[in-house]
C-alpha cells in the first residue's frame, strides 16, 4: 500500500510550493484560490470568450457552491452557460 501511495519528487515539490504560497499569502499562485477570488465580471469575461466558440451558447447569471457542495450555505456569483 505504501508503495502505491508513494509521492515522487514532483509531487513533493508541488506540495511544498503550495504550502509556501499559503504561508506567504500568495493566493493567486494557487490556481483554485485564484479562481475562487475572481469577480463575477472576470468570470463573465472568461465565459464570453468560451461562448463565442460554441454556436448557440447563451450565458445567464448564477451562483456556484464551493467545494462540490461541502459548504452549501456559501456560494459565489458566477455565469452559467446554456445551449
Amino acid at each position: 500500500m505504501f508503495r502505491a501511495l508513494r509521492l515522487d519528487k514532483v509531487l513533493h515539490q508541488l506540495l511544498g510550493d503550495t504550502l509556501r504560497s499559503l504561508l506567504l499569502e500568495r493566493w493567486d499562485r494557487i490556481p483554485i484560490l485564484g479562481m475562487i477570488r475572481q469577480s463575477a465580471d472576470q468570470v463573465r469575461a472568461r465565459a464570453l470568450r468560451l461562448a463565442e466558440k460554441i454556436p448557440g451558447a447563451r450565458l445567464e447569471p448564477g451562483h456556484s457552491v464551493l467545494g462540490g457542495g461541502s459548504t452549501p450555505e456559501q456560494s459565489i456569483p458566477t455565469v452559467a452557460g446554456r445551449d
